[in-house]
């Protein structure tokens, strides 16, 4: 997915990236919000890369740990940070969505950097069926 999405920008930066990833919840949530967290991480990384200066990135995240951590590295990369709460949603759901405008894009950060590598490193060696069961595609 990663190859297929910067061959089609082919060198240009967008305008607006919107994720709406999510891992395959387990109902645990201790096995879920990492997976949804590492997933935000990527997309964020991803956004680092990809996205023109003064730029808009929406994505799905789900509260809990690490939330507002990430919260705040999305805050340190963009003017204006919004949490939106889709009505269609369950009132005892985490899902929120993040609605970041006005890129400020400060150098990524030491964990984004490390998690954008690996993730590359797998995707080059190893074929999507060998994630399936991990709920990260």
């Amino acid at each position: 997915v990663l190859e297929t999405l910067t061959q089609k920008l082919a060198g240009e930066k967008a305008d607006v990236i919107i994720s709406d990833m999510s891992p395959n919840l387990s109902g645990n949530p201790s096995i879920d919000q990492p997976r949804a967290m590492y997933l935000a991480e990527l997309a964020l990384a991803f956004v680092q890369d990809h996205l023109k200066p003064k730029g808009g990135f929406v994505m799905k995240a789900f509260q809990g740990q690490e939330f507002d951590q990430f919260l705040n590295e999305l805050r340190a990369t963009f003017h204006s940070v919004t949490i939106r709460k889709p009505k269609a949603s369950r009132d005892a759901s985490r899902e929120v969505y993040l609605v970041a405008k006005s890129t400020v894009l400060p150098a990524r950060s030491f964990l984004s950097s490390i998690l954008w590598s690996i993730y590359a490193s797998a995707m080059a060696f190893t074929s999507r069926e060998a994630f399936s069961g991990t709920g990260c595609v």
